[in-house]
């Protein structure tokens, strides 16, 4: 069965244990993909190494998890403190092509400013543990 088929059956889980269960070479492989499609897509050159694909995707599985098992995701910083919702949607830009980023960015600011609508009192103290020093930091 080819690779390609394979993948659109598994779990974002299994393709992480996948990922983990190459070598280093195949690793490296599939890294230096991601940095041709990045820069294809942005236009310009970001060096993406398997140590950053693995830590992105896993910190995708953990809180596409946290999501499925219905917890809080704003506050959830699975494995350490740096990992926060804010610091996945940085990472995403890493796994998607340009147009579909700058989407999810529009959707999510669309959200974050709803949240600024409905919480007033309270969406400082939200953005702070999202990882965001909002607006300016979303912006960048």
């Amino acid at each position: 069965m080819p690779l390609w088929v394979l993948t659109n059956n598994l779990t974002l889980g299994q393709i992480y244990w996948f990922f983990q269960s190459q070598n280093i070479l195949i690793r490296g492989s599939i890294a230096r993909s991601f940095t041709v499609l990045y820069g294809d897509s942005h236009r310009h050159k970001t060096e993406i190494d398997a140590q950053r694909i693995d830590k992105i995707y896993r910190r995708m599985k953990d809180f596409r998890n946290i999501c499925a098992h219905v917890e809080r995701l704003y506050c959830a910083h699975p494995h350490d403190s740096n990992n926060t919702v804010f610091q996945l949607v940085k990472d995403l830009r890493f796994v998607i092509d340009k147009k579909r980023y700058l989407e999810f960015l529009q959707q999510f600011n669309s959200l974050l400013m709803h949240l600024g609508e409905d919480i007033p009192a309270y969406v400082d103290s939200v953005y702070r543990e999202m990882g965001l020093d909002f607006p300016c930091e979303l912006h960048e």
